[in-house]
């Protein structure tokens, strides 16, 4: 548990740092191969969210963007 009480830790020190916290309706935290009771207290900041995340309907990729990734936002006219 040591980790994610760091990276809480790091989360509260910002916050109280700079007078800034995050939005729990805007920020969010994408978690793989944690146990339950290791997400509960990072989810208390931020909501949890799963892959492909997508902006304006076309999916972050780590690789070069295709027209087969952008077909959402094409108009075929035939």
């Amino acid at each position: 548990m040591g980790t994610v009480s760091l990276i809480k830790k790091c989360i509260d020190q910002f916050r109280l740092l700079s007078s800034l916290s995050s939005n729990h309706d805007k920020s969010s935290m994408f978690l793989c191969g944690v146990k339950h009771v290791f997400k509960t207290p990072l989810l208390e900041v931020h909501k949890e969210r799963n892959l492909p995340v997508r902006y304006l309907g076309v999916p972050f990729i780590t690789t070069k963007l295709t027209s087969s990734n952008c077909l959402i936002h094409v108009d075929y006219k035939d």
